[in-house]
């Protein structure tokens, strides 16, 4: 490939946490830095939306809020918040908005600005709540308002607390299920639904009847005090001419389809088998809401679907997605659609926003400050002649000149989830995975590629197996792509494909020690043991590799990050490198460390819980990127 031209740049290049040494800038490390968050690639979830006072607001991922006063123009609204915010309603003149970390936010202006408030759960707030063992309720604890109603009279919280216990083994947790009521949001009573309750994540309120849902158990009040429990679980339920529908998950196989069942009233011994599946045993799928609005019963799901019913009975889908083409189906998942008298509106993956008049033609919206519809995971950044440039999910490679706007030199297809790129100048050399979001398939499927931007031309080489791209990088005047089990493969200009080169290694590429050369001597080792510790660095002292000081997790952190690591990464870090004269690292639930030396890391502060898998520094800016669309930037403070 004698026309690949060699390109020397003047900082670190990581690709998927791989990192190759370069210089530094010139700008003073001492400076403070403070990072600020971008919204031209917004893909934060979108959980729920709710329309009152003439304004929508729908909220999401990373404390995201979104507001439209029309609902085709949307603009993010800041309130400082990191946790997710799962749910949203109007009532009584206001919003309220409830999430993650014990998270409640008002609103009295329409959604412009929020108000924080938290509620306190001891025993001489709670009457009746007691600990379920000695100790439990002064633990690590997670609290989660997963759900909010408006019952014409009070707001209803429904909030879910797990208190856990860590040793060097395992994990225990104990739960409890609270409700809180509020007539204005700012004054709250909670009552305790009951102890040992896990994953109580819905409330509705049908009839005077209160649904207090989970994944294995469901209550029922009319008081919000007594409370009768059934030992199943339900997703979701609503109410119509038809009568009340219950959605829940039927699970065969390791594939879960949701069902709707008609249902009179919750017994102990509710029969699901006249349950009807809303898709085929073949699609793995999931559903997250269901509601009676504008004479149908709406239920929102996976790839994209809106299944309806006018009776309860009889249901079909409505393919939301397809009009879009900026987002492959099997990433699309839809939360929640409302009616607002005139027009439906639906919310979900990726920031997507999608509006209908009949839910049959949909028109998608994006977020003020992007010019995409739809928002993606970005997996990588790097910068080549004075570009930048991002890749990520659904099929997403953007490159950009100082500050103009983003251009997409070739338009990859949206079921490929880039997980590794380079780029010339020309030609783009991408590692995607297909079908990692879907069980439409029992091994996942990977393709290389090289694009050829000038010429609008692509040779692809297509894989199968059980270990995924890592890294796409030049090698001489050819590309080198390298899986996780290190297996190369490089490109043939004269073949036009990719062929295996040398052999696989015997540990796993995450595994590998990795090394970033700072200024002169300075060295920093990076190595990752999941199974024995997690991360450790070490700086390089008279030759020999010493472990360095940096901000370590609590146990709780700890198990989140974990959680929360997206499943191309398997490491706390998403990648280091050298410049601006200082050592950067990034990864798990928004962490940035820096270092002068590498000997002593100090944490920094992000706006984000999302993991950050790429970092760049142009000789002014830091350049972070993240899932769901994060992007970070900062230089140091004047």
């Amino acid at each position: 490939m004698g026309w690949l031209k060699k390109i020397a740049i003047s900082w670190g290049c990581i690709v998927l946490g791989v990192t190759f040494a370069g210089g530094g800038g010139t700008a003073a490390a001492a400076q403070a830095v403070a990072f600020k968050q971008s919204a031209q690639f917004f893909g934060k979830d979108l959980l729920d939306v709710a329309y009152g006072g003439s304004v929508y607001a729908a909220v999401g991922g990373d404390g995201a809020i979104v507001r439209s006063i029309d609902g085709d123009d949307w603009k993010t609204v800041g309130t400082g918040i990191k946790s997710d915010l799962k749910a949203v309603v109007y009532g009584n003149g206001r919003f309220v908005a409830t999430g993650e970390d014990n998270t409640l936010l008002v609103s009295a202006d329409r959604g412009q600005t929020w108000t924080k408030r938290s509620l306190t759960l001891t025993p001489s707030t709670v009457p009746g709540l007691k600990e379920t063992e000695p100790g439990v309720l002064s633990r690590s604890k997670e609290i989660t308002h997963g759900s909010v109603v408006w019952d014409g009279k009070r707001f209803v919280v429904l909030t879910q607390m797990k208190a856990y216990v860590f040793d060097d083994l395992s994990k225990n947790s104990t739960g409890y299920a609270f409700v809180s009521t509020s007539a204005d949001g700012l004054s709250w009573k909670t009552s305790l639904v009951g102890p040992y309750v896990y994953e109580m994540d819905k409330i509705k309120v049908i009839d005077g009847v209160y649904y207090a849902m989970g994944q294995n158990r469901t209550a029922t009040s009319r008081d919000l005090k007594k409370w009768t429990t059934y030992e199943y679980g339900l997703t979701d339920i609503a109410s119509g001419p038809g009568g009340k529908v219950a959605l829940w998950e039927r699970l065969e196989s390791a594939r879960t389809r949701p069902a709707a069942l008609r249902v009179s009233a919750l017994t102990a011994k509710l029969n699901f088998k006249p349950s009807v599946d809303l898709t085929k045993w073949s699609e793995a799928s999931q559903a997250r809401s269901i509601d009676y609005i504008n004479g149908l019963y709406a239920v929102n799901a996976d790839k994209g679907n809106l299944v309806v019913s006018a009776d309860g009975k009889t249901w079909s889908k409505r393919s939301v997605g397809t009009q879009d083409n900026t987002i492959s189906l099997d990433r699309l998942k839809l939360n929640k659609t409302i009616w607002d008298g005139s027009r439906y509106v639906t919310v979900g993956a990726f920031g997507s926003i999608y509006t209908s008049t009949d839910l049959k033609k949909f028109d998608s919206h994006p977020v003020q400050g992007t010019a995409f519809p739809v928002g993606f995971d970005l997996y990588g950044i790097g910068r080549v002649g004075g570009q930048t440039y991002v890749y990520g999910s659904n099929g997403s490679f953007y490159t950009r000149e100082n500050e103009k706007a983003w251009e997409r030199p070739y338009s990859i297809l949206p079921a490929y989830n880039v997980l590794a790129a380079y780029y010339d100048g020309r030609h783009i050399a991408v590692a995607a995975m297909l079908s990692d979001w879907s069980w439409t398939v029992l091994n996942n499927s990977y393709v290389l590629s090289v694009y050829d931007v000038k010429s609008e031309t692509k040779e692809e080489t297509h894989l199968s197996g059980n270990y995924e791209p890592y890294l796409m990088q030049a090698a001489g005047s050819t590309f080198a792509a390298t899986m996780k089990d290190g297996q190369v493969y490089k490109y043939s200009d004269a073949a036009g494909n990719f062929a295996k080169s040398g052999a696989p290694k015997t540990s796993l590429m995450f595994d590998e020690p990795r090394v970033i050369a700072g200024k002169g001597s300075q060295k920093v080792k990076y190595t990752y043991d999941k199974y024995n510790g997690g991360s450790r660095l070490y700086y390089l002292q008279n030759n020999k590799w010493i472990k360095a000081s940096f901000p370590t997790w609590s146990a709780i952190e700890t198990y989140n990050a974990q959680q929360s690591k997206h499943t191309h990464k398997e490491d706390t870090f998403g990648q280091i490198i050298y410049g601006n004269n200082e050592f950067i690292a990034v990864g798990a639930r928004g962490m940035v460390l820096r270092s002068k030396d590498g000997k002593t890391w100090t944490q920094l502060s992000t706006p984000t819980k999302q993991y950050l898998n790429g970092i760049v520094w142009d000789g002014n800016v830091y350049t972070i990127v993240g899932d769901k669309g994060t992007y970070l930037t900062s230089g140091p403070s004047k």
